[in-house]
C-alpha cells in the first residue's frame, strides 16, 4: 500500500547474466538468418544491459591471384592481398540488415527494423564523441583514430586506418626494429578471429530503459539477417587513393638521398618519407605480396597504371625493410621491375604510394569475393529477478481480467527509389502510428557496385561526398559505404507536408550541406538535430553532416509527448534546382514511434 507521504512496495532485485546460443546453426555467412529464442523461464531481463555476442573471421578470396609471371618469382600462386576490416564507424553493426523480434509463439511480431545497419550508421554518426568511439572500438569491431597511424599532412582524422591494433588482422612486423625486415607473405592465416559483444538497437533491447516482461509474452524470438558481402568489407584509409590520398605513405625516392625515379631508370625498391607516421616497418600499412601504385595527389596522375607505356611489371612487395629513418619497399623481380618509360617520379612532389591489390595493373578475370563467417553466436541476457511475490500478484490480477500495457520505442523504415534524372520528387511516408516521435530520411546510393568497387571506393562507381581532403579532382573523397550512408546529391531544399500543410512554413535550404564544398546550411542542421532528439538519441557531433547526409523532421521532441499520425497524409517534397543528383538513390525513411504491447491472460495485442 502506498500514499502520497510514503513509498510503495519495495522489490528486491537479483541480477544475473544468461547465455542463449543460436538455435539454427553453428556458423553463419551472408544472407543467412540467425535465430535466438529467449525462453519464458528468463522472466524479466534488461535489454539495455544485454548484448549480442559472436566471433567473426574475415577471409581473402582464394581466386584473386597474382598473374603467373609474378607468382613464378614468388615461388607459386599467391593471393593478391591487402589489409581488410569492417566499417570503421559501426563495425559489426554493419553485419545485419534486418532484425525482427517476435513473441514466444513466433507468430506475433512485436517489432521489426528493416535496413538496421543504415539506422545504426546514422545513430553512430551523430551520437558520437571520442569516448564513445573508443568504447565501440573495444567491443563492437569498429575502428578509431590512433596516434600511431595518424596523418601528419593536414588531413581529417581517419577512424579507419589502424593497422597496428586491428582486431581482424595480425600485427605485421610486430617485433620490428631498425634491423628487422618483413619478408613473410600475407595469407589467410593473418586474419584473426575477432570477438564481438554489441548492443542490439531495438525497442526490447538497447533502446529500452525498462525491464522487459519476457514471461508475459511466452518468451522472445529474435531473427537477424546477415548482410551481403558487398556492404561489409573495408580497406584502410592509409592504403586507398580514393579516400583522402594524402593519408597514404609518401614517396621519398629510390635511395636515402631522395633521388628521383627518372624516366627509364630501373630500381628494385622505393623509399618512403616519415610523413604519416611511416617511421618503421610496423607502421607500414602494406603487406608483403601486396601490389602498389604511385599517384600524384595534385593532378591524380597514375605513374604505373598502363603496362604498355609506363611500366614493365606490377610493383609487388617482396620485403619491407628499414634504414633509419626510412621504410623501404623492395619488389619482386627487382632487376627488371620497374622499367619506367613515362614521366619521372619526383620525391619532392606530392607523390603517394597506394594499394593496387583490388585494382591490379594486370586485371584479374575473376570478381573479388572475400567472405566472412560468424560463429558462437549468443545473446548475453541480463536477467532481472523481481521475486515470487511480485510476480504472483501480477499474474493474479491478469487472471481477474486485468490488462498489462507497456511501451516500446520502435523504428519503421519506408523506402523509396529515386532516379538520378529526377530533379523534383515527392515521397509518401506512412506515419500511421498513434505515438509518432520523429522522421529521419537517409538518401543512400542505389547505383550498382561490386564488393571490390565498394571496398576500394572506386570512382565513378561510388559516391564522392567531397570535403577538405578532396586532394585531386573528382576522386579525392569517395565513399566506401554503399547503401549505408546518406548522399547529399546536390539537394537544393526540401519540405514536409502534413495533411496538406507545409512544415516548416518555408522550404528548408540544404544546397550547401548537400554539395561537395559549399559549406553548411544551419536550418537543415537544426531540423536534423531536433529530429535526432525526437528519435531518442543525443546529438553530440555533426562532423559527418556531409559524409552521412540526412534530413529530418521532429514530430514530438519532448519525452512526454507524442504525435498522432494515424490518417495523416505525409509527404516529403524534394527539389534539385542547381544540379541533378549524382547517383540513383534509395531513400530510407525511418519513422520513430512508440508501440504499446497490450497483454491479457489469453492474448497479446500490438498497438501502433
Amino acid at each position: 500500500m502506498s500514499s502520497f507521504w510514503g513509498v510503495g512496495d519495495k522489490i528486491s532485485l537479483d541480477q544475473t547474466e544468461v547465455e542463449i546460443s543460436a538455435e539454427n546453426g553453428l556458423e553463419f555467412t551472408e544472407h543467412n538468418v540467425i535465430g535466438l529464442y529467449i525462453p519464458p523461464q528468463i522472466k524479466y531481463f534488461s535489454g539495455q544491459e544485454s548484448r549480442l555476442s559472436f566471433d567473426i573471421k574475415l577471409k581473402y578470396d582464394p581466386a584473386w591471384l597474382h598473374s603467373s609471371k609474378i607468382t613464378a618469382g614468388m615461388g607459386g600462386s599467391t593471393l593478391s592481398t591487402t589489409r581488410l576490416c569492417l566499417d570503421g564507424q559501426i563495425g559489426a553493426q554493419s553485419l545485419f540488415t534486418n532484425v525482427k523480434c517476435y513473441a514466444g509463439n513466433r507468430a506475433t511480431l512485436i517489432e521489426e527494423t528493416d535496413e538496421y545497419n543504415t539506422m545504426v550508421s546514422v545513430k553512430y554518426s551523430y551520437e558520437a564523441n571520442d569516448s564513445i568511439r573508443h568504447k565501440r572500438a573495444l567491443t563492437e569491431g569498429s575502428s578509431q583514430w590512433t596516434a600511431e597511424t595518424r596523418g601528419t599532412l593536414g588531413t581529417l582524422k581517419s577512424h579507419q586506418s589502424d593497422n597496428i591494433t586491428s582486431p581482424f588482422m595480425k600485427m605485421r612486423n610486430k617485433d620490428a626494429v631498425a634491423t628487422t625486415n618483413d619478408t613473410t607473405l600475407s595469407s589467410d592465416s593473418d586474419f584473426l578471429t575477432a570477438h564481438i559483444e554489441m548492443p542490439l538497437h531495438m525497442g526490447i533491447w538497447a533502446n529500452n530503459t525498462k525491464a522487459y516482461p519476457n514471461v508475459l509474452t511466452d518468451g522472445c524470438y529474435v531473427e537477424l539477417t546477415c548482410a551481403p558481402n558487398i556492404s561489409v568489407f573495408r580497406t584502410l584509409d592509409t592504403t586507398n587513393k580514393n579516400r583522402s590520398v594524402k593519408n597514404c605513405p609518401k614517396f621519398h625516392g629510390v635511395d636515402a638521398a631522395g633521388t628521383n625515379w627518372t624516366s627509364g631508370k630501373k630500381s628494385s625498391d622505393i623509399w618512403l618519407t616519415t610523413d604519416n607516421m611511416q617511421i618503421n616497418p610496423q607502421h607500414c600499412p602494406f603487406t608483403v605480396g601486396e601490389e602498389i601504385g604511385i599517384i600524384n595527389a595534385d593532378t591524380g596522375y597514375l605513374y604505373n597504371d598502363d603496362l604498355a607505356t609506363k611500366i614493365s611489371d606490377p610493383l609487388i612487395i617482396q620485403e619491407i625493410n628499414f634504414t633509419s629513418p626510412y621504410t623501404i619497399l623492395k619488389f619482386y623481380n627487382g632487376d627488371g621491375n620497374p622499367n619506367n618509360a613515362g614521366l619521372g617520379i619526383s620525391g619532392g612532389d606530392n607523390n603517394f604510394v597506394y594499394s593496387k591489390a583490388l585494382d591490379p595493373v594486370r586485371p584479374n578475370t575473376n570478381d573479388w569475393k572475400p567472405t566472412y563467417t560468424l560463429s558462437n553466436v549468443k545473446m548475453l541476457v541480463h536477467r532481472v529477478d523481481v521475486g515470487d511475490a511480485y510476480e504472483s500478484q501480477m499474474m493474479s490480477r491478469m487472471k481477474q481480467g486485468g490488462v498489462i500495457e507497456f511501451d516500446l520505442p520502435a523504428v519503421q523504415c519506408h523506402k523509396y527509389s529515386q532516379l538520378s534524372t529526377d530533379t523534383q520528387a515527392t515521397i509518401n511516408i506512412s506515419i500511421d502510428h498513434a505515438k509518432a516521435k520523429s522522421i529521419i530520411c537517409v538518401p543512400t546510393s542505389a547505383d550498382t557496385v561490386s564488393t571490390k568497387q565498394n571496398a576500394n571506393s572506386q570512382s565513378p562507381h561510388t559516391y564522392n561526398w567531397g570535403g577538405d581532403d578532396d586532394a585531386y579532382v573528382n576522386s579525392g573523397t569517395n565513399s566506401d559505404r554503399w547503401g549505408l550512408s546518406g548522399c547529399g546529391n546536390n539537394l537544393t531544399d526540401y519540405s514536409f507536408q502534413l495533411n496538406g500543410i507545409v512544415t516548416p512554413s518555408r522550404p528548408v535550404k540544404c544546397s550547401k550541406s548537400s554539395s561537395k564544398d559549399n559549406g553548411i546550411d544551419g536550418a537543415q542542421i537544426l531540423e536534423l538535430e531536433k529530429a535526432i532528439v525526437g528519435a531518442g538519441w543525443e546529438p553530440l557531433s555533426f562532423a559527418d553532416y556531409r559524409k552521412n547526409f540526412c534530413i529530418g523532421r521532429v514530430l514530438a521532441m519532448d519525452k512526454n509527448t507524442v504525435y498522432n499520425g494515424v490518417g495523416v497524409d505525409t509527404r516529403l517534397l524534394l527539389r534539385y534546382n542547381g544540379s541533378a543528383p549524382n547517383v540513383n538513390t534509395l531513400w530510407k525513411n525511418y519513422v520513430f514511434h512508440i508501440k504499446t504491447i497490450q497483454i491479457k491472460s489469453d492474448d497479446i495485442t500490438i498497438l501502433h
